[in-house]
C-alpha cells in the first residue's frame, strides 16, 4: 500500500468458493481508504473452454408435425469436422428415417463461401432446423430462427463462425456500472485452443470502473461471453491484477504503475 492505491493479484485457484471461472475471493482493503475506482491492470485467461459447451449444444429438427432435439457432443470443431459429425446425428435422430447430407464447397475446386449446403432425401415433406441461441452460428443461421428446406436443400444464411469466444467479459460486484457488473471486456484476438489470452490495460483511468464499496472483504468474480453466458474453463484457473485508487490521485498512481511494470519485466 502506498497511500494512493492498492494492487491485488487474484488467482482463482485461491478462491474462497465457486469454480475457477465463477468464484468469490477475499480482498483485504485498508480500513478507512478513500478509493473510488477500480481497474484491471492485466489478465491471463486459459483458452480451455470449448466451442460447443454443455447445456448450449442442441437444436431442433422438425419433420412434418414431429420435432426432435439433436444434441451435439461437447468439444471443439473445425468447419470440416463439424460437417462430418452432424449428419450421422441428424440421420440417427430423424423420426421418419430421412437421410441428411452436409457439405462445404471444396476449396481446391470451388469458390469458398464459408457456408454449408444441407440436402435431404427419402423425405415426404420439407424439414426444418429450429435454432435458439446455442449452435446457430456454427450452422450459419441467426439465433431464434427457423430454417426450412426448399427443394430438398438448405444453404446457410450467414458465414459460419468457428472462432472460440472472441469476446470475454470479466464481471464483479466490486464495481458499480449502474446497469451491469462488467469489470473489464477482453478480446481474444483469435487465440488458439488450449493457449492463453493475455490482456494489458492500455489506459488504467479510461478503463476504470466506479468502486461499489470498500467496506466488504469478499467479492465475486465471473467470466462470461458477450451474451452473459458463463464460460467453462474446464478446471484451469484465471489470473488477473486489479488496482484500487482514488481518481483525483491518478497521475501519481500512473507513475507508480509504470514503475511496477518495469520492475516486473526485469
Amino acid at each position: 500500500m502506498d497511500g494512493f492505491s492498492t494492487i491485488y493479484y487474484i488467482n482463482s485457484a485461491n478462491r474462497l468458493a465457486g469454480t475457477t471461472e465463477n468464484f468469490t475471493y477475499e480482498l483485504n482493503i485498508p480500513s478507512g481508504s478513500s478509493y473510488d475506482s477500480v481497474s484491471v491492470i492485466q489478465a491471463n485467461i486459459p483458452v480451455s473452454y470449448y466451442l460447443v459447451q454443455s447445456g448450449f449444444n442442441t437444436f431442433t429438427l422438425q419433420e412434418g408435425v414431429t420435432s426432435v432435439t439433436v444434441t451435439i457432443p461437447v468439444g471443439n470443431y473445425s468447419a470440416s469436422s463439424f460437417a462430418t459429425v452432424v449428419p450421422p446425428l441428424l440421420n440417427s435422430a430423424s423420426p421418419n428415417h430421412w437421410t441428411y447430407i452436409m457439405t462445404l464447397p471444396n476449396s481446391f475446386t470451388q469458390v469458398s463461401t464459408g457456408k454449408y449446403t444441407f440436402t435431404v432425401s427419402g423425405n415426404s415433406s420439407q424439414p426444418s432446423f429450429i435454432f435458439t441461441d446455442n449452435v446457430n452460428e456454427l450452422f450459419g443461421f441467426r439465433a431464434n430462427s427457423t430454417a426450412t428446406f426448399v427443394g430438398n436443400q438448405l444453404t446457410s444464411e450467414n458465414v459460419l463462425k468457428f472462432i472460440l469466444e472472441d469476446t470475454l467479459l470479466l464481471h464483479s460486484d466490486i464495481c458499480d456500472n449502474g446497469d451491469n457488473s462488467i469489470l473489464q471486456e477482453i478480446f481474444s484476438n483469435n487465440s488458439q485452443s488450449f493457449s492463453n489470452i493475455t490482456f494489458q490495460n492500455p489506459d488504467i483511468e479510461c478503463y476504470s470502473r466506479r468502486l461499489r464499496t470498500n467496506e466488504s472483504s469478499v467479492y465475486s468474480f465471473s467470466i462470461t461471453n458477450e451474451y452473459g453466458r458463463g464460460i467453462n474453463l474446464n478446471g484451469l484457473n484465471v489470473v488477473f491484477t486489479i488496482v484500487l485508487f482514488r481518481r483525483q490521485n491518478f497521475t501519481e498512481i500512473f507513475k507508480r504503475y509504470i514503475k511496477y511494470q518495469l520492475t516486473n519485466e526485469k
